[in-house]
């Protein structure tokens, strides 16, 4: 079984049993060369978050993540469902190292660089799945793009 396998098997575990989503986000993290994982879906209607992931990350980073994920959902909603991007591109590095949102938030985490990818966004719940790098790992490049790509449709029916 080779790793994308594993992670989709993984996938629909945690789709049964919540508890498993933090192996499948490892192995998400492991698969991707990932420091860590992080993924979301929010209710827009009331502002709450029904669930709530990640791997290899602090929890009390996660949760001050999710104060100011609105914005951060908001940004992101020009791009296409299931397909997954760099972020260089939404933020040049240079103007996101200088931001609030990386200083406050992101670089506490250990974030510098991400992979996002937006599995569904309908009936008023916006989702999205982080895979993040640190500052002297290296970039992502369209290898990865296209991994990444591959698992989402799993992502998305699990979530």
């Amino acid at each position: 079984m080779d790793a994308i396998d594993r992670v989709i098997d993984q996938l629909y575990d945690a789709a049964l049993d919540s508890a498993a989503w933090s192996a499948a986000f490892a192995s998400i993290c492991e698969m991707m060369g990932g420091d860590h994982v992080i993924g979301l879906v929010r209710n827009a209607a009331d502002s709450s978050f029904p669930f709530v992931g990640s791997a290899r990350v602090d929890q009390t980073s996660v949760t001050r993540l999710c104060e100011v994920a609105p914005m951060g959902l908001a940004m992101i909603g020009v791009f296409p469902e299931r397909h997954a991007f760099d972020y260089d591109p939404v933020m040049p590095r240079a103007q996101m190292l200088r931001s609030d949102l990386f200083n406050e938030y992101i670089r506490p985490m250990g974030g510098y660089r991400a992979l996002g990818v937006v599995p569904y966004r309908r009936d008023g719940l916006n989702s999205f799945l982080a895979i993040c790098r640190g500052e002297h790992a290296e970039d992502f490049n369209e290898t990865d793009i296209a991994t990444l790509d591959r698992i989402v449709p799993h992502v998305t029916r699990a979530l």
